[in-house]
């Protein structure tokens, strides 16, 4: 059972797979990811979820200090650069 889940995920080979997003784009310099979210995604209390929701989750984690392995790689600067897609 999932309780939460990620933009993405790793596979039975521990090779990265979308979960939450449904495509992404790195840049060629590999600093910089585009994640598409997936569409008709609902919190338990049927909101959809936005790219909105994604930012700000991530603001949470970096300001409480849950420093998972995705969080504690990324500077305080690199997550303020991060911007909402319309």
């Amino acid at each position: 059972m999932n309780i939460f889940e990620t933009l993405m995920t790793r596979d039975e080979n521990n090779n990265p797979i979308t979960d939450l997003a449904e495509s992404y784009v790195e840049s060629p310099d590999r600093l910089t990811y585009t994640f598409k979210i997936r569409q008709g995604v609902k919190f338990h209390n049927g909101k959809p979820m936005t790219s909105a929701d994604v930012l700000a989750s991530f603001d949470r984690y970096n300001k409480v200090g849950l420093r998972s392995a995705v969080c504690s790689r990324m500077s305080r600067a690199g997550t303020r650069r991060m911007r909402r897609a319309s």
